[in-house]
């Protein structure tokens, strides 16, 4: 139960162990994983984290949440950023320096990522309405690009969507 002068992260457990208290990324980490959404919020707002903060494993907020496949926290982290456009383009570009992966990436890759992917779809386009790649292209430090790394429903929206943008392509010629 939070007591009436704890703030959500207060109460919260730390990722290091132990009871509430704790540093507030990791407990704000910790809200992306379990989807606290009010948590999330709190946190995105309160926690000091900026797009290009990591944490101790080098993922950002948009790549825990994509790792994890948690849509909902995602969502929110995009809502957040909408109004700041230059940090939304930050946040999906960025990679992890030890895969090379983009958030997108590691939401294809995972096997409940569908949702995650269609977040940072419409997150891309939000961004740059013209530019329907959508960090599909991008390719990690395996060569692979997130839509190789797609299986089934994500598969399937990913082809589409790349399948459109031929078709754009085509349309300006």
């Amino acid at each position: 139960p939070l007591r009436a002068s704890q703030t959500c992260l207060e109460a919260m457990p730390s990722h290091r162990g132990g009871g509430g208290g704790g540093d507030k990324k990791s407990q704000f980490y910790d809200s992306l994983v379990s989807q606290k959404l009010q948590q999330v919020r709190w946190g995105v707002a309160n926690a000091g984290v900026a797009p290009a903060t990591r944490n101790d494993e080098g993922l950002t907020t948009f790549m825990i949440a994509a790792n994890s496949g948690k849509d909902r926290s995602l969502a929110e982290l995009i809502r957040w950023y909408e109004r700041r456009l230059n940090q939304l383009r930050e946040c999906l570009t960025q990679v992890h320096e030890d895969t090379g992966r983009t958030c997108m990436h590691m939401a294809c890759a995972h096997p409940n990522g569908l949702k995650c992917v269609e977040e940072l779809l419409d997150a891309w386009l939000r961004v740059d309405g013209r530019r329907r790649d959508a960090g599909l292209l991008a390719k990690d430090h395996d060569g692979k690009t997130p839509a190789q790394l797609a299986r089934g429903k994500t598969k399937e929206l990913l082809d589409e969507w790349l399948a459109e943008d031929d078709d754009d392509d085509d349309d300006d010629d």
